[in-house]
């Protein structure tokens, strides 16, 4: 009886210490399944003892009814350890997918300093605008999945996509220098373009087709009506 007594102030500790020390991650399937387990397993000792007691049989079940306490007992433990691993587990993938955001924010950061430095002539454009909202609107809901995932302690399973989500929105940060790169040359070259006509392609002098212009070497700009100019772009 005393026995089980202990292992029962054991069990009420250990949730006690859950409530307070694993919020994030203690209505995790597994772990509720544990402590439910443990309760069952109480709730079959004193039964047991109880039918024992009445039987007059406690002397002779006495040894199976120890080593039930002490199998409750190793449970509440792996419980408690296994609680503790993971709690560190998930701090650690936390902290990982925080780092990672941050650094995709100011990757974000330094594109705008650098289309507001830059490409002044071309940063209020629609497109431009649209771009850097929808960047802006991705991190914050990334940062905000993240905090979610954390907080359920679910971030260990959900890593990888945030992390997917990252590499997304840098891609999206590439595009959106490229596309202000572009503008800001056509505006630039537009001037040169007494005809107004559409550009329709740019080129090395190599005759390679690229998306945006080439720094630091000649690129042919190509026009709808056929013409073409060379520009250095610096």
């Amino acid at each position: 009886s005393n026995k089980i007594a202990i292992a029962e102030k054991r069990y009420s500790d250990a949730i006690a210490k859950i409530d307070t020390s694993y919020v994030n991650i203690k209505d995790l399937d597994i772990f509720v399944k544990a402590e439910k387990d443990i309760i069952d397993s109480l709730n079959v000792l004193r039964d047991r003892m109880k039918t024992s007691f009445e039987k007059g049989n406690m002397a002779g079940d006495m040894s199976i009814l120890e080593g039930s306490c002490d199998d409750v007992n190793a449970a509440i433990t792996k419980l408690l350890e296994d609680m503790r691993k993971y709690y560190a587990k998930v701090r650690i993938q936390y902290a990982l997918v925080k780092t990672q955001i941050a650094a995709v924010s100011k990757l974000y950061d330094d594109a705008l300093a650098k289309i507001n430095s830059e490409y002044t002539d071309i940063k209020d454009q629609d497109s431009i605008v649209k771009a850097e909202t929808e960047i802006a609107t991705s991190l914050q809901a990334l940062r905000d999945s993240a905090q979610a995932s954390y907080n359920q302690g679910l971030i260990v399973d959900d890593k990888a996509n945030l992390m997917a989500g990252c590499d997304s929105i840098k891609s999206a940060i590439s595009k959106l220098l490229e596309d202000a790169l572009k503008a800001h040359t056509i505006v630039g070259i537009s001037e040169l373009n007494s005809d107004n006509n559409v550009l329709v392609g740019i080129y090395t002098v190599s005759g390679i087709k690229v998306n945006v212009p080439v720094k630091g070497q000649i690129n042919v700009f190509r026009f709808n009506d056929g013409k073409a100019k060379s520009v250095f772009v610096k």
